[in-house]
């Protein structure tokens, strides 16, 4: 808390366990205008009492209040995502570190900072990670707090930040006219980098071309083998945001049979 702007005195501030403050626990002095910081203080009913100090050392009247505190158990320190992390969409691994008090945790995600728009809660979740399907790009946050094992929930942690990015466009093209190239193109942003590969296999264990380019658009020549080929990409953002690879499109280079024409002379000679 802190007090008023604009206060020219200093205060006077008591923290006791009793409202007649016979048991004190807190006697401070604070500076005009000064943050009022209360450490140490354990979860319960307090009482607080304020009054003005004047130049001499006067003391004003009491102004009084009482506050219940419920901070524990302590929210755990959260691990991934961090904050503004940027995850594609699909499973989100959510990780923390465990608190000794608690017997399980608590867990929102929210379109808003103030967790007015929740939209993925797990009220009683077991050990130090879960996992989250997010189905919808955009910003997202997330806290967690803990529950004790008699059901006692602790206070929300910091939330975390985090964007959620859509799966990359699936690509298009095949083969120029001629046969001579194959053109491949899809939907990417100007300021991303992207990477290519080019491969003999769905699973792109076999790639005989690959390459990192400035534009959403690729020419590579036709292989020479006849067959089928599989072509993929994932844009590379200005900040080393890395995007999963896009669907595969499987692209045809059929058997050259141009050679052929060389016999008809010999054909027809016959």
């Amino acid at each position: 808390m802190r007090t008023s702007e604009g206060e020219t005195l200093p205060l006077r501030l008591q923290v006791a366990q009793d409202p007649q403050f016979e048991r004190i626990v807190k006697d401070e002095r604070i500076a005009p205008g000064g943050d009022v910081r209360l450490s140490g203080l354990a979860d319960g009913t307090w009482h607080v009492r304020a009054r003005r100090v004047d130049a001499n050392g006067l003391e004003g009247r009491d102004a009084t209040t009482r506050f219940v505190l419920r901070a524990r158990p302590e929210a755990p320190a959260a691990i991934a995502p961090t904050q503004r992390a940027k995850l594609p969409i699909g499973e989100l691994q959510i990780a923390w570190a465990e608190n000794t008090e608690a017997a399980s945790y608590r867990l929102q995600v929210a379109k808003d900072p103030q967790f007015a728009q929740v939209v993925k809660e797990l009220p009683a979740i077991k050990g130090a990670r879960t996992t989250v399907r997010m189905e919808q790009a955009g910003i997202y946050h997330w806290r967690l707090a803990s529950i004790r094992p008699n059901g006692d929930i602790g206070p929300w942690g910091d939330p975390k930040e985090f964007e959620v990015r859509p799966m990359p466009a699936g690509p298009d093209g095949g083969l120029t006219g001629d046969g001579k190239l194959m053109k491949l193109t899809w939907s990417g942003r100007p300021e991303d980098k992207q990477q290519v590969e080019l491969a003999r296999d769905p699973e792109f264990t076999e790639v005989i071309a690959q390459a990192e380019l400035s534009q959403s658009e690729w020419s590579v020549e036709s292989p020479k083998m006849p067959g089928t080929y599989y072509f993929r990409y994932r844009p590379v953002e200005p900040d080393g945001y890395v995007a999963p690879w896009s669907s595969t499109l499987k692209v045809d280079v059929p058997r050259d049979w141009t050679f052929l024409w060389y016999f008809v002379p010999f054909l027809l000679a016959l």
